[in-house]
């Protein structure tokens, strides 16, 4: 994915990767107060490894990416020089991501349970290794969580991609740090391939008794990073770039070569695995200038190529990401097109030649459109499908419904703490293009209301809204929120004041979201500050804001109202008088 263009979460936290795992998908809604969901359901068989490479892509069916967890980076510049990156080790799993969750096992199981028969780990490395050493090590905690979901992840019957991610640096950046940086400069180059053939001799080694349901993609989106060529080869104010792609992409190929020589190297699977390999960018439009590398001789696969192109392709890019196309229907005829152009030339100099192509990263940013979305969903999934070649859809945990403004990089299709679908409209499009219609359900509960409540109060409002003091010793014990109309993506949301993240007078610390449904929501406070307290001794754990809806805007952008209530343990019901609005509302007993 762009970099530039994601929403980068740059602040340290204090809580503990251990909490954030065991908290993971705690309240979701089909182990919570009941209520029915709409998340899609689908009956996947365990993925199967094939010799010829197009059936290989084929068998990935559609996949989903780990977007913004493993990926997350940092660099020392010249005008940068704190060294936060490679001091926060495990944390940067979720340094990216909204609600600050690290990776679960439920969030692995209910992507597979959606019909997702390949999951793609974006990792991050160079952050993750002293920036002084020449022999690049990883840091073997870092090493081991990527392990960790990987192995969860192949438990599941799912075939899985790990890569050299968000390790793609410019020319002052590589000066100081680890990394790679594509570049006409001889030094520059050799520095590059040392550190891509230390870290995949790395990977290899400790994936190389894994069969070939692991893949490994050997770049992401290797491009000029920094420069007015970073994304595409085209005159513009900067300077004259068209035809440059004749110089970079043999650059590319050379790197790619060193990794895959080291990957078949390290003997094992390895010598037989299957390996993705981009061209620049990772862009359909540099292909014919780009050469996959070629197997080394010292491999032992009989003769065949196990190497997949990997591509990704937004399309189009002012539906799909920044851009003023948002209605599919008014813009039909231009992004049908385009989508058909992109998967044609594809099938024709690739799938038709026996080269099994991977489509790695693709989705349509939240606009406030869905309905257009599902529609892109539909089309672009049934192209994709129809030249043999599997979708993997980009997700950064970013949505409107999430606290997101509208706009070109929100891919959230899991809630990462729930794990609820966040638009299962959209992921049920997809899945009817690639499973039979008996296969595809939704998952529900059948669920009744908490008895005896009373509703102590109504308000219609903006954002996320609401703060009562609440301390592990008050008698304050339970939270009830009941929805007169609900709307997609709505959640229900607690938070509580320790400091870890700054948002102005708000110290968050800890959230827990719980999905709306149509029957009541519930949370028990007290369990969950002294569950915090626990988890955090030293640790001065204050008041508790009980926060009603998050972005409850329908299709007409209005809100719906919002009935709520707060008990005590002794089961009356204490007032609270809303004030404010948007972010900023609060409450007061």
């Amino acid at each position: 994915m762009k970099i530039n263009l994601k929403k980068m979460f740059t602040a340290l936290f204090a809580g503990s990767l251990l909490f954030g795992a065991i908290t993971a998908c705690n309240m979701n809604a089909n182990t919570g107060s009941g209520g029915a969901t709409t998340d899609v359901i689908v009956k996947v068989e365990p993925f199967e490894v094939s010799d010829n490479p197009v059936q290989m892509a084929k068998n990935m069916k559609i996949g989903w990416n780990l977007g913004n967890a493993f990926d997350a980076n940092g660099v020392i510049n010249a005008s940068n020089t704190s060294d936060w990156a490679y001091n926060e080790g495990l944390k940067l799993e979720y340094n990216w991501l909204p609600h600050k969750q690290a990776t679960s096992r439920n969030l692995i199981k209910a992507v597979r349970a959606a019909g997702f028969n390949t999951i793609r780990i974006p990792v991050s490395w160079h952050n993750h290794m002293s920036r002084t050493s020449t022999d690049y090590t990883i840091d073997s905690a870092w090493m081991n969580r990527v392990k960790t979901v990987v192995d969860w992840s192949l438990e599941e019957g799912m075939c899985v991609i790990i890569n050299i991610h968000h390790d793609n640096l410019t020319e002052a950046e590589i000066a100081l740090n680890p990394g790679f940086c594509l570049s006409t400069d001889e030094d520059i180059q050799n520095k590059s391939i040392a550190f891509i053939e230390n870290v995949w001799s790395q990977i290899s080694e400790t994936f190389k008794d894994y069969d070939n349901k692991l893949v490994f993609e050997l770049l992401n989106e290797p491009r000029c990073v920094g420069t007015a060529m970073e994304w595409g080869f085209w005159d513009n104010e900067e300077g004259n770039n068209a035809g440059k792609e004749k110089v970079y992409c043999p650059i590319i190929t050379k790197y790619e070569q060193a990794a895959l020589n080291v990957i078949r190297g390290t003997g094992g699977n390895n010598a037989t695995r299957y390996v993705m390999a981009p061209g620049y960018a990772a862009s359909p439009a540099y292909l014919s200038d780009y050469s996959l590398p070629v197997e080394p001789a010292v491999t032992s696969s009989n003769g065949k190529s196990r190497i997949l192109l990997a591509v990704h392709a937004y399309t189009p890019g002012d539906f799909c990401l920044e851009g003023n196309k948002s209605d599919y229907s008014a813009n039909k005829s231009y992004i049908e097109s385009s989508i058909t152009s992109e998967f044609n030339n594809l099938k024709t100099n690739y799938v038709s030649k026996g080269i099994g192509v991977v489509m790695g990263e693709a989705s349509a940013s939240d606009k406030n459109n869905l309905d257009s979305r599902v529609k892109w969903a539909d089309y672009y999934f049934a192209k994709a499908a129809a030249a043999g070649i599997p979708v993997i859809l980009w997700d950064n945990e970013q949505a409107v419904s999430m606290g997101a403004e509208a706009g070109g990089e929100n891919h959230g299709y899991f809630n990462r703490v729930t794990c609820v679908q966040t638009w299962p409209s959209m992921i049920e499009a997809m899945m009817k293009t690639i499973y039979d219609a008996e296969d595809i359900s939704t998952k529900g509960d059948s669920g009744s209301d908490t008895p005896g409540d009373t509703l102590a109060y109504t308000i219609n409002y903006t954002g996320i809204n609401g703060e009562a003091a609440f301390t592990a010793e008050s008698n304050w014990d339970t939270v009830y929120v009941k929805f007169s109309e609900v709307v997609e993506g709505m959640q229900f949301v607690i938070k509580t004041n320790v400091l870890k993240e700054d948002h102005g007078s708000w110290k968050e610390y800890y959230c827990t979201y719980v999905p709306v449904t149509t029957a009541e929501n519930t949370i028990n406070l007290s369990d969950k500050l002294n569950y915090i307290k626990a988890e955090n001794s030293g640790i001065d754990v204050g008041t508790i804001a009980t926060v009603g809806i998050q972005n409850t805007k329908d299709s007409a952008n209005t809100f719906k109202v919002v009935k709520s209530t707060v008990k005590k343990t002794d089961s009356s019901v204490v007032d609270i008088i809303p004030s404010g609005d948007g972010w900023n509302a609060t409450v007061a007993k």
